[in-house]
């Protein structure tokens, strides 16, 4: 019996900074980015590709949000757009899930508003995205294990939010280069995707602090509301203001 081979061409033209990413991705993930890289569209297309070249039936793939409704509303239409191009996909509009009709693998996109539902589960890997704004206990507790029988990679992903858990795991990853750790930093003064003009903008409606976290990757800038942390410190240095117990 003579067995057919079929190219399925889908149209994802990655980015260079994509392109770096889908080919030195390790088991251990961490990837901090400025807004606007495509972070989501890189993530979601590595998710197909491992699902639809997978050798074990029913592999199954997540994508996690902070919450399910951002979920839907930042992934779901891309998610549909490019794994939409494979004759026989199978959309789960109410479950967000598509479904791989050669080897029946799967890709859903989860919040972790409720990541309680996911215990129990296994998966070949997956991503979550904007990691800082997650409970940690999501991965420690829940993934980590349902990665365990497949041996299953993950991705963290996202732009800073102060020096939280995905600071600590992303120095964890500078400390651990091996073959089982990547990190990966990209600033916009670096990547040069966002045109100068657009960042000038940027730097004039945004306050200082605001713009590092945002643009420039930095965990150090103070977190959105903490107006008036520059002054704070300053005057906790003049012995002007007591420090917090």
């Amino acid at each position: 019996m003579s067995s057919i081979t079929r190219t399925i061409v889908i149209p994802y033209s990655p980015r260079k900074e994509q392109l770096f990413l889908h080919k030195n991705l390790n088991r251990y993930n961490v990837i901090v980015t400025h807004r606007r890289l495509g972070k989501t569209t890189f993530a979601l297309n590595h998710l197909i590709r491992c699902a639809v070249t997978n050798t074990f039936r029913e592999s199954r793939y997540f994508y996690i949000c902070p919450f399910r409704t951002q979920a839907k509303t930042v992934a779901w239409s891309i998610l549909k757009y490019y794994a939409g191009k494979i004759p026989g996909i199978k959309i789960n509009e109410s479950e967000l899930y598509v479904e791989f009709p050669h080897n029946n693998s799967r890709i859903t996109l989860f919040g972790a508003d409720n990541y309680t539902g996911l215990r129990g589960t296994y998966f070949d890997g997956g991503c979550l995205d904007e990691f800082a704004d997650i409970d940690p206990i999501l991965f420690e507790e829940v993934l980590q294990p349902a990665l365990i029988d497949r041996k299953g990679y993950v991705i963290f992903t996202g732009t800073p939010h102060g020096m939280n858990h995905f600071y600590d795991l992303y120095k964890t990853a500078l400390a651990n280069p091996n073959d089982e750790w990547f990190q990966k930093m990209f600033k916009a003064s670096e990547t040069n995707i966002i045109d100068k003009e657009e960042l000038a903008k940027l730097k004039f409606t945004m306050s200082e602090e605001q713009y590092a976290q945002e643009f420039e990757c930095d965990f150090s800038a103070a977190n959105q509301g903490a107006y008036y942390s520059k002054e704070i410190i300053q005057l906790r240095g003049e012995g002007r203001v007591n420090s917090v117990p």
